[in-house]
């Protein structure tokens, strides 16, 4: 906990590089809005909820969570960042790019390593999309689309580590314990130790995943007329409920509160930003944050919980270039 505070108070004295980058205060539901100057591609929150992470085409930027206030701009090259993870003690962040995996140091901005990531054919070559790290923190996880393997580097100095193929090309990844998910447009695998497979599921899949905060339920998006989100026990793959009705399309915006009881989700096309209270799913929807705004359809992990579970980062769909920040009421 002091290593991060003590990052938070440096940053906020750091001079930080011009950026089209602008807070605009809101009411309501809605506390903020970041204007960007590129659409936003990936959102992460620090361990203690006071930062956030947005990947933006060559840079992360670093926030405040609780006034939006722009703390650090990171450049990452010409390729867009498409995941961000934070170490689980909050001193470094990750970052899947077009072009490399990159870890940087919160606190100052320098980027520790880069490694070169999944194999492409695509412009810009190799990189990554989908990234997390290890409950550790000694291995930084990644997947991609151009690629069936899920792939770890050494958190220390970017080496390459185990990998194991997932059978089909990968977009999303999330982490518990020593449970690691994978998602394809075809569905979910579930890895344990020493990337032992646990349980595999098909799925139309939108690709967002995340675990509880306890680890026992798996949530993902899956897409359709009515985009959707199912529930399943971590560990067996067993059905756990769904949420449905949750917005029209793709569903690429889903987070959990750190008490677990609560599940927020942001669909694409006509948006809608939704909070749940898990137990009564049946009954819909708890409150409606915001009825229009969209999340894009490839943006990794469009909604993220910060704040001691007080506030909710989404972002916008790419020709809004937006974060939007919300309150959410005990």
């Amino acid at each position: 906990m002091r290593l991060i505070l003590a990052a938070v108070a440096l940053l906020a004295t750091r001079p930080v590089p011009q950026e089209k980058y602008r807070v605009e205060e809101g009411q309501g539901a809605l506390a903020r809005t970041l204007h960007l100057d590129r659409a936003a591609l990936a959102l992460a929150a620090s361990p203690d909820g006071k930062l956030l992470a947005i990947g933006v085409r060559g840079k992360i930027l670093l926030a405040g969570f609780e006034d939006g206030k722009l703390l650090q701009s990171v450049d990452t090259g010409r390729g867009s960042v498409r995941g961000l993870a934070f170490s689980p003690d909050g001193t470094q962040v990750a970052a899947g790019c077009i072009g490399g995996v990159f870890l940087v140091e919160v606190a100052t901005g320098k980027v520790l390593w880069k490694a070169p990531g999944h194999p492409s054919p695509q412009k810009g070559g190799e990189g990554a999309y989908g990234v997390a790290f290890s409950t550790d923190g000694t291995e930084v996880l990644t997947v991609s689309p151009d690629d069936s393997n899920l792939r770890s580097w050494s958190a220390r100095d970017g080496s390459a580590g185990k990998s194991v193929d997932a059978k089909s090309p990968l977009n999303r990844i999330a982490v518990s314990g020593e449970r690691i998910a994978v998602a394809s447009e075809e569905g979910i695998a579930v890895y344990g130790k020493g990337l032992a497979e646990v349980w595999r599921q098909k799925a139309r899949l939108a690709g967002a995943i995340a675990f509880s905060p306890d680890g026992a339920l798996l949530a993902a998006g899956v897409t359709g007329a009515e985009a959707a989100v199912t529930l399943r026990e971590s560990g067996t793959g067993k059905d756990a409920g769904r949420l449905g009705s949750a917005g029209a399309g793709s569903l690429t915006g889903l987070a959990w509160t750190p008490d677990g009881k609560r599940l927020v989700t942001a669909t694409s096309r006509g948006g809608k930003v939704l909070l749940w209270t898990r137990g009564k799913e049946t009954e819909g929807p708890t409150a409606t944050l915001d009825p229009a705004f969209r999340v894009g359809a490839d943006i990794d992990r469009a909604a993220v919980a910060g704040l001691a579970g007080k506030a909710l980062a989404v972002a916008g769909a790419g020709a809004e270039s937006q974060v939007r920040i919300y309150r959410m009421a005990e």
